[in-house]
């Protein structure tokens, strides 16, 4: 059913969770689907589609999610695949905005691209090559690793393993 390393179609009830996917490093689509076919297209391509929505239930390549919090939602998909979170060398590798694969940029193509200050006082720079959006390691970044690093914890409590397998 699934490459070696998951890609995700996310459906738009799990916005959130799209979006911490992609900062984890997966390839995640934010899709808004409303008939069967788009399911089975995405899976097609070799996407795993995860929904709340208990209508897709029992189709093939669907992970309906049942928890409530986005820990516990990341954690739920985790235990259904049998796959723990990419090392950190993967995390922030991906737009959050449109899942495009960051690119290192030098700090003097960002000038007037992001505030004065943060220009000033940081070196390391990465811009999407679809949308344009820089990011930089902030102090937002220490908050979100120390997050990804709690949903580690948890998946290896509940026997999540590294994702290097099958499925």
């Amino acid at each position: 059913m699934l490459c070696e390393v998951p890609r995700f179609a996310v459906d738009a009830m799990l916005g959130k969770m799209a979006k911490w996917l992609r900062f984890m490093g997966f390839d995640t689509l934010y899709v808004y689907v409303r008939y069967p076919h788009e399911v089975r297209r995405l899976v097609s391509e070799g996407r795993v589609f995860v929904t709340r929505n208990r209508r897709w239930q029992g189709m093939k390549g669907v992970i309906v999610i049942s928890a409530n919090d986005l820990d516990d939602q990341i954690v739920e998909l985790a235990e259904v695949l049998d796959f723990a979170l990419p090392d950190d060398d993967e995390w922030f590798s991906r737009c959050g905005r449109c899942n495009a694969v960051l690119e290192q940029v030098d700090r003097r193509s960002v000038t007037g691209m992001v505030p004065e200050y943060v220009w000033e006082t940081t070196e390391e720079f990465f811009r999407c090559p679809t949308c344009g959006k820089v990011y930089w390691p902030g102090s937002h970044v220490e908050r979100m690793q120390g997050k990804l690093e709690s949903l580690k914890r948890a998946l290896a409590e509940k026997g999540g393993r590294d994702y290097g397998g099958s499925f």
